[in-house]
């Protein structure tokens, strides 16, 4: 009997060592995995150029730009905000991948970071035109400030649009509105939505207008 508790003491013992040998592990690979990202865009100042064809006012002041960022990341390389700058940076100098790898470090130093993922979604749709890319990443925005009506519309006028997904787009306008109790943007982008798509529902969605925001006008 005595060696049978000896023996469940030694197993669970192994498991605990066991356990904490694959937290420490799993801990060490994320380190390892958002080093390898920061090693990526270690020096985000390298072969940047102003954009040929540039009038003198406006290189001018996108050099201003770049002194300030450049202070920026020289001060506090480590935090969202100056990530966020440096993509904002790129996007003015049409290095829109460049752009991308920024925005996604500030995601890396704050995952929460909601402009991260909005930015990102905003250079795949305007710059990229990656519009699956650009609706995963309103997608994970919307994750972050489900309360947020510009993020829906967006994110539906996308698949309208460029993806030409009608059921998708239709259900990011129902689900803003059950998450937003029924902001009057997203009503009103839904009922132009099916003024163009469905124009049997449309007198439905006006009702509806016309109950909550009485004294609100409507884009018929």
């Amino acid at each position: 009997m005595k060696n049978k508790k000896i023996l469940l003491y030694i197993i669970i013992i192994a498991i605990l060592i066991g356990a904490v040998g694959y937290y420490i592990y799993n801990k060490e690979a994320k380190i390892t995995d958002n080093s390898a990202m920061v090693d990526k865009v270690i020096d985000p100042f390298e072969n940047i150029s102003i954009p040929e064809g540039k009038d003198e006012a406006t290189r001018a002041v996108i050099q201003v730009k770049i002194d300030e960022t450049k202070a920026m990341y020289l001060e506090s390389p480590d935090i969202w905000e100056t990530w966020i700058a440096i993509g904002n940076l790129k996007t003015v100098l049409e290095d829109y991948e460049g752009a991308v790898e920024a925005f996604r470090q500030s995601i890396i130093l704050q995952n929460n970071n909601i402009l991260g993922y909005r930015n990102i979604a905003e250079v795949y749709k305007n710059n990229l035109k990656d519009y699956k890319s650009a609706k995963e990443y309103y997608r994970l925005a919307i994750e972050l400030s489900p309360g947020d009506p510009d993020l829906y519309i967006s994110l539906a006028l996308v698949e309208e649009f460029q993806l030409q997904d009608m059921a998708s787009a239709e259900q990011t306008y129902l689900n803003g509105l059950a998450t937003t109790n029924n902001n009057f943007d997203i009503l009103n982008r839904l009922l132009l939505f099916y003024n163009r798509n469905n124009p049997e529902k449309s007198q439905e969605v006006q009702n509806k207008i016309n109950q909550l925001y009485p004294d609100s006008a409507t884009t018929q």
